[in-house]
């Protein structure tokens, strides 16, 4: 079996039993941000043999593409979100035509005591091999406000939770702490703010004139806006998206949607929220020059939220 990446801490007997029970279960997540033409690393717990995968949201947030990396075979799959939960920072995932995977052994959180020897495990600082993190349960049941600098995520408030002196950092996110009953939690939050990998690339920058954009990158609001008193403001369309196709472009201000008003972001969101990939909205816009356009768009699956 491969030892541990270089950020794992020394292991004693016991420890050593705990990672070596639960590794053979866990995925290296590496996602792509298209829009943002950023990328970013975490780590998964495979909870059933045909590939659905635990994780943060955090860890999956504004993602265009996923993989996973099966740590025990090395086999990468594509990844498709199933569902997630933004209270709980949770998702799940499920890895595309795979069986026969081992799963990690899930333990009781509710024996846990303050004093539990624990061993986190994840892919540290995004190396792309899963290292360890000794320790023991310091408190439990609590309460954090928890941010990731370097992603789009506000601040979260997340209860119940197990705290721990192991050393988690960022790529570990989404990764087991476990103990000798199994795995009796999944990392979350460190000491470090940014609890998720993310590397910049260079991206392709738009001025306000671009009619689309390949990254959301860098957008400005654009120097010429509809004359429309109220609205929501349209910066920028993704080349090849349904609103580009439909000619909205940087500058617009999208007036309603189904034929009811949109006076805001807020009012935009909401109603969006109702329908689903692959429904058809009727969108009212007005064009920086001041042209009215009701068109039909063909609504598409966005990224992780």
């Amino acid at each position: 079996m491969p030892a541990p990446g270089p950020a794992s801490a020394p292991l004693t007997g016991g420890e050593q039993a705990i990672f070596t029970k639960v590794r053979p279960g866990l995925v290296i997540i590496n996602t792509s941000l298209q829009y943002d033409s950023e990328a970013a690393a975490g780590t998964g717990m495979v909870i059933n043999a045909d590939g659905l995968v635990l994780t943060n949201n955090h860890v999956i947030e504004d993602s265009t593409a996923i993989t996973a990396t099966v740590v025990s075979t090395g086999k990468t799959y594509r990844a498709t979100v199933v569902g997630y939960d933004q209270t709980g920072d949770v998702a799940l995932l499920q890895l595309r035509n795979a069986s026969g995977l081992t799963t990690v052994p899930i333990g009781n959180s509710a024996s846990v005591k303050v004093g539990n020897a624990v061993v986190a495990m994840g892919n540290a600082e995004g190396q792309g091999t899963v290292a360890t993190a000794p320790g023991h349960v310091t408190a439990l049941d609590q309460s954090i406000t928890a941010s990731d600098e370097g992603g789009s995520t506000a601040s979260e408030n997340l209860n119940g939770m197990i705290q721990t002196n192991a050393d988690i950092v960022p790529g570990d996110s989404g990764g087991p702490l476990a103990s000798s009953a199994g795995v009796i939690g999944m990392d979350t939050a460190g000491n470090d703010a940014n609890d998720q990998q993310e590397q910049q690339q260079n991206g392709g920058g738009t001025g306000s004139t671009a009619q689309c954009c390949t990254s959301n990158s860098d957008l400005t609001v654009p120097s010429a806006i509809a004359p429309v008193s109220s609205g929501t403001l349209v910066i920028g369309t993704i080349c090849g998206s349904p609103a580009a196709s439909a000619g909205l472009t940087g500058g617009a201000v999208i007036t309603a949607v189904n034929g009811q008003a949109v006076g805001s972001p807020d009012d935009l969101s909401g109603i969006l929220s109702g329908f689903h990939p692959g429904e058809v909205i009727s969108v009212t816009w007005v064009s920086p020059s001041g042209q009215r356009t009701t068109s039909s768009l063909h609504l598409t699956a966005g990224p992780p939220q």
